[in-house]
């Protein structure tokens, strides 16, 4: 069980670190990389279509879900940052 559980966590990690897409699924252009340390958002800045890794149930993806807007007002902020 603890190797399944690490296997896991390697997994998690290698999928934070490399986006799963480099381009975006709806309008085929760039996705930009920005992260505030614990998530990593990909946006397309030419649809507006954004991807949040990791994809957990927490209080930062819920509120990018409901509230598009705060995106953008967290990168002119700075609090997400290019990476």
């Amino acid at each position: 069980m603890i190797y399944i559980e690490v296997n896991i966590n390697v997994y998690m990690v290698y999928d934070i670190l490399h986006p799963p897409i480099d381009e975006c699924t709806k309008c085929q252009s760039k996705l930009y990389a920005y992260s505030e340390g614990e998530h990593n958002v990909y946006l397309c800045w030419n649809c507006g279509s954004y991807f949040i890794y990791p994809a957990v149930k927490d209080k930062f993806t819920e509120s990018l879900m409901y509230n598009p807007q705060l995106l953008l007002e967290l990168i002119k902020n700075k609090k997400l940052t290019k990476i």
